[in-house]
């Protein structure tokens, strides 16, 4: 197995400062989960799976409801890079973005 970098990210959304989890949904695509670094409770889910072909190095962000403004706190603590593609679904549009 490869040696791998770990580094903790931080972010701080809706006032809460969080750690950025990161995990792998079944379907191979990549989850950002932020937990509060004040009580480890979970704070939310940034990402989502999604029935389309990302990029090992991406991830699928949904922005809207709860999670509105999670992708600008995201790009702005450097965790994603700003959206190069935009997936319309039926009621709400997901943004693909590059982790860094």
């Amino acid at each position: 197995m490869e040696n791998q970098e770990f580094k903790t990210q931080t972010v701080k959304f809706g006032g809460t400062t969080c750690v950025v989890n990161r995990y792998k949904y079944q379907n191979g695509q990549n989850c950002l989960k932020l937990v509060d670094l004040e009580d480890f409770a979970p704070y939310c889910t940034a990402t989502t799976a999604y029935d389309t072909e990302i990029e090992q190095d991406e991830v699928i962000i949904k922005d809207y409801s709860e999670n509105s403004g999670v992708m600008k706190a995201l790009i702005e603590a450097d965790v994603i890079e700003q959206h190069h593609r935009r997936i319309e679904t039926p009621f709400v549009y997901l943004y693909v973005c590059k982790l860094k």
